[in-house]
């Protein structure tokens, strides 16, 4: 990625300069009870399921529900928070896609992963569609009804939906504690249908009324250890209660699960250590958030199930949390994470622009003599509830820091004083992507490609934004020990070793993780 400066002159833009802050963090991530190590090997594995397109949908208005638009979305989104930030290996996530998606399909990964998996890997399912019912019949639901996830050949001849009986039964063999089950659908819902808000659509479909074909699937159940979703010794969040409609619409450029992108927003903010509970929280906060864009539409409630002791308990090693050559950008990350106190409500905060429907946001490498366009020069989008002031900096997979605005093209231009942002207004930065251009700078995708990081820092004052900064920055004195920043020297920012800060966090600060890509 780089910086570009920005001129109002006839002629466009009067020349661009590499991104050149080249902080190098070394902040080391201290022992603590995410960082235990075990004896035996660890592997981190994933299956994710995503089904829009269902073969009972034909197009007619007989067709008994309607096909899905953000599930899709949903799997590239998590993957890319798997991968890129938690540490998994995507020869370890096992996606399957609509067609894919079949109940033989979905019913045979999951007893893969079961076998595969050791006593000491760390396990992450989520399956994004339409969710249901069928009568109990094994007399272990108090509602009288089993929950059900729809595959893809649902509802056809022949094919029942996949019950919670079936699901327990498969995940109760897992030999490791370090298990969590998302399902962003719901199983009540009378019909498939729009929400009131246009696009939005509910993940539900009517129960099924075939109950002879669920008949051997109660038999098993009765011989099997009946645990259930969610009754296991593993964590399970679920996109609504038994009785609400999990939703599927807008967010951003493209379509998701309202709650699996809370999901991935949380995940991706969240300490590496992070309890399933605390994760939790941090998903009703950020759903909020998404779900408040649509007021005329009644919310369902996310629900979090498990064992009091799993969900108190750090979900992933945060030792373990980097991907394969992005150690660097984890510690990073967490040492940016020790400069707010926990907790803070951090300002909204989005990446705008990339290919369609690519999550996270891909952006293709931009040519000097191209133009500019939201494909290959990323704008972000901040909304503040209350004033603040912000700084935005970027993490490559080493850990070097970016210090990207303010910088010296704003400052010349006067926009946003000191990155201050008032109360109620949203802003973009850089604010276009043409001239002319009021904040004096572009933010263009360049080479290396592979996951970038941007990180927006907030803080209560404008005494404190200078202080946060300085802790980048740190002084004359530590740059001289520190690498040499590169890039030409006009525009350029020192380059310094950032060392943890002494004193505890300032109130009013926060911070937000932003994710996207460079690539084809």
């Amino acid at each position: 990625m780089r910086r570009a400066a920005g001129g109002l002159g006839a002629a466009g833009v009067h020349g661009h300069t590499a991104l050149a802050a080249t902080l190098l963090l070394a902040a080391a991530c201290g022992a603590g009870r995410g960082d235990e190590r075990l004896d035996g090997p660890v592997t981190k594995r994933a299956l994710l399921v995503g089904i829009n397109e269902y073969r009972a949908d034909d197009g007619s208005p007989r067709a008994p529900f309607r096909n899905l638009q953000g599930a899709r979305n949903d799997v590239e989104l998590v993957r890319g928070v798997l991968t890129g930030r938690m540490g998994f290996a995507p020869d370890h996530v096992t996606v399957l896609l609509d067609r894919a998606a079949t109940r033989e399909a979905i019913l045979a990964a999951l007893r893969r992963l079961v076998a595969d998996s050791g006593p000491d890997d760390e396990v992450y399912v989520h399956y994004s569609g339409h969710g249901s019912q069928v009568r109990d019949l094994n007399g272990d639901e108090a509602d009288g009804f089993d929950e059900t996830i729809l595959p893809h050949d649902a509802r056809t001849e022949g094919v029942p939906d996949i019950t919670d009986d079936e699901l327990g039964e498969i995940l109760a063999a897992l030999r490791t504690p370090h298990v969590l089950v998302v399902l962003d659908s719901c199983h009540s819902g009378t019909a498939t249908r729009g929400a009131g808000a246009g696009a939005v659509r509910v993940r539900a479909v009517p129960p099924d009324a075939r109950t002879a074909l669920y008949a051997r699937g109660a038999n098993l159940a009765r011989r099997s250890s009946g645990a259930a979703a969610g009754t296991g010794s593993y964590a399970l969040m679920t996109g609504a209660a038994e009785d609400q409609s999990a939703l599927d619409g807008p967010v951003g450029d493209a379509f998701y699960g309202f709650f699996s992108w809370s999901f991935a927003e949380a995940l991706r903010d969240a300490p590496a250590d992070a309890t399933p509970a605390a994760l939790f929280a941090r998903v009703k906060t950020a759903y909020a958030a998404t779900v408040a864009r649509y007021p005329s539409i009644p919310a369902p409630a996310p629900q979090l199930e498990g064992p009091p002791a799993v969900l108190q308990r750090p979900l992933w090693r945060a030792a373990d949390a980097a991907g394969p050559g992005d150690a660097g950008r984890t510690r990073a990350l967490a040492a940016l994470r020790a400069l707010a106190p926990a907790g803070g409500d951090a300002p909204a905060a989005r990446i705008v622009g990339g290919a369609p429907g690519t999550a996270p946001p891909r952006f293709v490498p931009r040519g000097d003599a191209e133009p500019r366009s939201s494909r290959n020069s990323l704008q972000v989008e901040l909304r503040a509830t209350a004033e603040t002031f912000v700084t935005l900096a970027e993490v490559d997979a080493a850990g070097r820091v970016t210090i990207v605005f303010p910088n010296e093209f704003s400052d010349t231009r006067a926009f946003l004083p000191d990155g201050r942002v008032p109360a109620g207004a949203t802003v973009l930065l850089p604010d276009a992507l043409t001239e002319p251009n009021a904040s004096g700078f572009f933010v263009d995708a360049a080479p290396p490609l592979g996951p970038d990081t941007l990180v927006v820092l907030t803080a209560a004052s404008r005494d404190d934004a200078q202080r946060l900064r300085a802790q980048l920055a740190g002084s004359a004195a530590d740059a001289a020990g520190g690498p040499s920043a590169t890039g030409p020297a006009a525009g350029t920012l020192r380059g310094v070793r950032v060392v943890a800060a002494r004193d505890a966090p300032a109130a009013g600060r926060t911070v937000r993780v932003l994710e996207f890509a460079v690539g084809p």
